[in-house]
């Protein structure tokens, strides 16, 4: 995790998501891969061994950090969809929901 962080610091990373859904009732199904940069600042070692340290199953991250929680702090601007380096891109699924008949509200 502080390697790959280390290799982070400073540069900009790409981030790709894929989700599929299949509507069975209409037989149709709905792809797409969502790619979003995530440009981060520097980043110091005692930083990034500090929040190695803390951070909740950062082995289970990829990239080694969560955006959604204290990750957040070294990044330096988003372009793409956040949610879906979250792990979901909910506006993505929500629209592609409600072209099966699905709404989420």
């Amino acid at each position: 995790a502080e390697a790959t962080l280390t290799r982070l610091s400073g540069k900009t990373n790409q981030v790709i998501t894929g989700v599929v859904i299949i509507d069975t009732r209409r037989g149709k199904t709905f792809s797409t891969a969502i790619t979003t940069d995530v440009q981060f600042r520097k980043i110091s070692p005692a930083e990034i061994r500090s929040y190695v340290r803390k951070e909740i199953n950062i082995l289970g991250r990829a990239g080694s950090y969560a955006i959604e929680s204290i990750g957040c702090i070294f990044v330096k601007q988003i372009r793409g969809d956040f949610f879906g380096v979250a792990g979901l891109p909910v506006l993505w699924l929500a629209a592609t929901l409600r072209k099966c008949g699905i709404s989420i509200l």
